[in-house]
This record gives structure tokens, sequence and C-alpha cells, in this order.
């Protein structure tokens, strides 16, 4: 699994704009417009207190408030915890289902193959 270091780099080699980071979910506070986010959908801690190793990485781009788009490759919705990072009640989330998921895995993959970390 890739770790938050590894998508850091990934990105600046990419040159993507506007990508805020990654995330645990309990520690987005705030997102904000025109502005993209990945995601662990584990909170930092467990009960007990101790770091946790995470579930996977998701991934939140958001145009301007009003709309996002939310991919998780296990096809699941956004966690309430991500609908409630948005202040607008008019927020829609758009869940790509799996024809795009598979897509979207592959130009990954491809995209991994290619850059050397």
């Amino acid at each position: 699994m890739l770790s938050n270091y590894d998508i850091d780099v990934l990105v600046e080699k990419m040159g993507l704009n506007n990508f805020k980071g990654c995330f645990y979910k309990d520690k987005l506070k705030k997102i904000q417009p025109n502005s993209s986010y990945i995601l662990n959908l584990n909170s930092e801690l467990d009960e007990n207190g101790n770091r946790t190793n995470g579930s996977h990485w998701t991934c939140l781009v958001t145009g301007d408030m009003k709309r996002a788009i939310y991919h998780d490759s296990y096809g699941e919705a956004p966690s309430n915890e991500i609908r409630n990072l948005s202040k607008s009640k008019d927020k829609r989330f758009t869940e790509l289902k799996k024809a795009i998921n598979i897509i979207l895995r592959t130009a990954i993959f491809h995209t991994i193959q290619n850059i050397q970390i």
C-alpha cells in the first residue's frame, strides 16, 4: 500500500495543482473550494489511543463548494464525516461507480508504473 509520503511524491512529480494533502478522516477539519484531498477512512488513533495503520485511500475533489467528486475504490459512499466537511446544505456528492473505478485504477496503475519514486 502506498504511504502518504509516497502519494505526496507522486503528486509533486505529476504536477497536480490544488492538492491539499493526505489526511486521516478525523484530521481534516475543513475543505476548500477547487481543491483535492486524499483521505484515509480510519481515524488516526484507535479507542486505546494507539496509532492505526489506516484502511485505504479515497479521493475528494471539490469544485465551487456546491459539488464534490468522491472516489472510493471499494465503491462505498462518502462517510458522514466526509459529507459534514461541507457547510453548504446544497453540497451534492457524485459517487463514481464500478466501471469508472476500473478505469481510474488502471490509469493510476499505469501512472505509478511510469514514475520512479
